[in-house]
């Protein structure tokens, strides 16, 4: 166990560690591209999504979480994986290739055409890293994903950037993602050492399907219910109102996704290992759920009282409309850790029969609502998934794992209380000091200048606040982070290593 949680946390450091540059890097990206993209660049490819989600769904055919999830895996395994993936992406593309006028037709726009063909080349790519990422996700090697992550980031921001200053425009993206691709596997190829060789048998391929498959086809339903939004948007509301949406959402999900794709990188492999006991199994979800909600809830807080200074300062006035739906999203992402967690508890457990049911309560419930509150507007409709449909989710999962673990969802949320006690607190604070500063800001000279004094000060007080409070009332999630970071501080803050020590004992 303890040489589990060491790996659990090295891990964890060096996921995060990844995730968080890959989305800053994009983020800053982004926001150089959209000076120098219009908005219809963005919507074209944005109006894709829901397509290729589906496919990427498909492609995997859940064979990767097997590979990490069974115990004994050997080449047979992943040579067989490694085949039948390539085989079936070549049959994506071609699916796409050949549909690709239907969906321009659909739209009605014509460069939707060459932009399938091209940017459906990436599956193709995709798949021939299918092993290498889940012999990485198995042996938890996310130093070297790291490594890849960092190679594959730069191409996509040197090649996106060059060709939008050439002026090539929506080709700007879609072409810097294909090479990206290209990019990863040569990344994948020179780092990881394992290669294919000649080996095949169906039999194998049964075993890891069985349990496989309901995972890819719960990860379908996943990934088209959460693009659906977008596909509906696009289709029946203006244009604009998506690129509302997707800005609004691309701000939290800067910070969310760094976290909770930590969340589920390290968490499904780490709880795959512990499947056999599931007292240590409950223990170490409850503490993935009290840890990860120690910095989520406070970031999406933070992140929604400064939702409209941030927005202002990154974009400009033309996308003061995103605001609202930012906050929004802030709720919806504040909820992630607990579905993650949940959910890749009962697929530790190998129980992707209950993982698949649950995933389509969900659905189907969420489906019908989407449909009821796009009747009146787009605000409505975001407003339904934050305040229904993700607390839904939550529920529908905790409900699950009372009865398979006996973690009950009055015991999840006793362990998340501190957290969000203390969120609460820091937010009235950040609420009261944005009150008083706010007309001080307005009479300084230069709206940008205001804003970000406006966006620091801000920080600051929720940082004391918060961490002020987590000091006092010392909740066993903090606790955990100062373990892990201690011998970090030994060996280079030797006083502040010290202080930890008082504190933990």
């Amino acid at each position: 166990m303890s040489g589990l949680k060491s790996r659990v946390a090295k891990g964890a450091i060096w996921a995060t560690m990844e995730k968080f540059v890959v989305q800053a890097v994009s983020f800053v990206v982004g926001m150089v591209l959209a000076r120098l993209l219009t908005p219809n660049d963005y919507g074209t490819v944005a109006l894709l999504s829901i397509f290729f989600a589906i496919a990427g769904s498909l492609a995997s055919c859940g064979f990767g979480n097997a590979l990490v999830q069974k115990k004994e895996v050997g080449e047979l395994e992943f040579n067989s994986v490694f085949y039948v993936s390539i085989v079936v992406s070549l049959v994506i593309y071609g699916v796409f290739f050949f549909t690709a006028p239907w969906i321009a037709d659909f739209y009605r726009t014509p460069i939707l055409k060459p932009v399938v063909r091209v940017s459906a080349l990436s599956f193709v790519f995709h798949s021939i890293n299918s092993v290498q990422g889940a012999e990485l996700s198995r042996k938890m090697l996310f130093d070297r994903r790291f490594k890849i992550s960092l190679i594959t980031c730069a191409v996509s921001s040197v090649c996106g950037i060059s060709f939008a200053l050439l002026g090539w425009g929506v080709w700007a993206i879609v072409l810097s993602s294909t090479i990206t691709s290209i990019a990863s596997v040569i990344a994948y190829w020179c780092i990881i050492a394992w290669r294919p060789r000649w080996m095949f048998r169906f039999n194998v391929l049964k075993g890891l399907f069985s349990y496989g498959w309901k995972l890819s086809v719960a990860g379908l339903v996943h990934t088209t219910y959460s693009n659906l939004y977008g596909f509906l948007i696009g289709r029946f509301y203006n244009p604009a109102d998506l690129a509302f949406v997707n800005k609004g959402n691309s701000v939290p999900n800067l910070l969310m996704s760094s976290i909770d794709g930590t969340i589920n990188s390290v968490s499904f492999p780490a709880l795959a290992q512990l499947q056999d006991d599931k007292d240590k199994l409950r223990e170490a979800m409850r503490r993935m759920i009290q840890s990860s909600t120690f910095l989520v809830f406070p970031l999406m807080a933070g992140l929604a009282l400064c939702a409209r200074s941030l927005i202002l300062l990154l974009y400009g006035r033309q996308w003061v409309e995103a605001v609202p739906y930012v906050q929004i999203a802030c709720i919806s992402f504040a909820l992630f850790p607990f579905n993650s967690i949940n959910t890749n508890a009962i697929s530790a457990m190998g129980r992707s029969d209950v993982f698949l049911l649950l995933d389509c309560i969900k659905k189907t419930v969420g489906i019908g609502l989407t449909f009821i509150a796009l009747r009146y507007s787009v605000m409505v409709f975001m407003l339904v998934i934050a305040l229904v449909q993700s607390p839904f989710a939550v529920i529908v999962n905790s409900v699950a794992n009372g009865k398979l673990l006996g973690y009950k969802p009055w015991m999840q949320f006793r362990d998340v209380f501190p957290a969000a006690f203390l969120t609460l607190v820091m937010s009235i604070a950040i609420y009261i000091v944005q009150m008083v500063i706010g007309p001080m800001c307005f009479h300084i000279q230069g709206q940008y200048l205001a804003m970000l004094l406006s966006i620091v000060i801000s920080f600051l007080v929720g940082v004391v606040v918060y961490f002020g409070l987590a000091i006092y009332f010392k909740p066993q999630a903090f606790r955990e982070y100062l373990f892990v970071l201690h011998p970090m501080l030994n060996s280079r803050l030797p006083r502040i290593a010290r202080f930890v020590e008082r504190f933990l004992k």
